[in-house]
């Protein structure tokens, strides 16, 4: 029987999987030993798969290899690299919830790139981001302007787009790779934006990975308050700080607060209150 091992599931749609092999797509269904242990197949998996009819490409999925990560919003799984994107202008850049998703980010382990699409529209500062070691692309569709960066960027790696909604994610996925495969939504009079991609499926590039996501306009962040200064990049070595539980708030001796003094630490201080309300309940 003709096996395959390590290979991708691309996405799956009504327990038909379909997985990308050496040798083209292939569509699967999981063993019904799956179902009884409770364990779904996402795409991003990798899996072993044993074709079982090979005129029509059909296979069955033996095994799902251990993930790496798991992303809730979109369901995937394995990714390597978020590209957080948000636009000069219509809608304006939500910061808040830009350093919200760097944050998660972080939390996944995932590398960060960080777009700002519609230049032609208008300009952004982007220093920070920079500073703070992050890769920003500035782009245009209309313009054709950082297309060619952002492709480069996305070499070898699974990728998943996320970012406000209407700030132009689908166009961008459109021109990287050439053809329309997503319905792009229209802004809405609000600038609030309308998203319209509904399902998590990953897109084969010449040379990688990528997934649209839902677009967000808040986003709540769900683990502990002390957690939440290891997710800063920005906070890691700038030496000790005088005690080592310190939160980076009011404790003498604290090189972060000596050290930082930007929109980034304000933000840094609401959620920590954020996150030591929800733990009290409130």
């Amino acid at each position: 029987m003709k096996k395959f091992e390590n290979v991708r599931i691309l996405k799956g749609i009504g327990g038909l999987y379909h997985v990308d092999t050496p040798f083209g797509i292939y569509f699967c269904k999981p063993k019904g030993l799956f179902r009884l242990e409770n364990i779904s197949p996402l795409a991003g998996d990798f899996v072993n798969i044993e074709v079982t009819h090979e005129q029509d490409r059909e296979a069955l999925i033996t095994n799902i290899l251990p993930r790496k990560n798991e992303l809730v919003r979109p369901r995937v799984v394995n990714i390597d690299q978020a590209i957080i994107v948000f636009s000069a202008k219509n809608p304006k850049p939500n910061f808040d919830l830009l350093d919200r998703l760097t944050i998660l980010a972080e939390r996944h382990s995932l590398d960060v790139t960080i777009i700002f699409n519609k230049l032609d529209l208008g300009t952004v500062n982007i220093d920070i981001y920079k500073k703070i070691g992050y890769k920003v692309i500035l782009t245009s569709v209309e313009k054709n302007t950082g297309i060619e960066e952002l492709k480069e960027a996305l070499n070898n790696k699974v990728s998943v787009f996320c970012g406000n909604s209407g700030v132009g994610k689908s166009s961008l996925i459109n021109a990287i790779i050439g053809e329309s495969v997503q319905e792009i939504g229209l802004v809405s009079g609000k600038g609030s934006g309308k998203h319209t991609t509904r399902a998590s499926f990953l897109i084969k590039l010449q040379n990688g990975y990528l997934v649209d996501s839902p677009g967000f306009s808040s986003l709540k962040l769900d683990f502990s308050k002390e957690e939440l200064k290891l997710y800063f990049k920005e906070f890691q070595g700038l030496g000790d700080c005088k005690f080592l539980d310190c939160s980076h708030l009011n404790e003498p001796g604290c090189e972060v607060k000596r050290n930082i003094q930007n929109t980034r630490y304000e933000r840094y201080k609401t959620i920590y209150e954020e996150l030591k309300n929800s733990e009290r309940g409130y």
